[in-house]
């Protein structure tokens, strides 16, 4: 993970960076409650940022909120 994030700040890979990237995210949904926005990432993407917060239990990548 440390590599792909200094991939974000190399001139020379970060298009490359962010096209995978997105390309682990299926869906953002956002959703308006009592005056509050909550994001909601689908997707691979959202698995991984859930990684060091569940102490690397897997869970399956369909829905995660970050």
């Amino acid at each position: 993970m440390t590599k792909f994030a200094a991939a974000f700040h190399d001139d020379a890979l970060k298009a490359e960076a962010f096209k995978r990237q997105r390309a682990l995210i299926a869906s953002v949904v956002l959703t308006a409650t009592d005056g509050k926005l909550a994001i909601e990432l689908r997707g691979e993407f959202a698995s991984m940022l859930e990684l060091p917060v569940c102490g690397g239990q897997t869970k399956t990548p369909s829905s995660r909120t970050a």
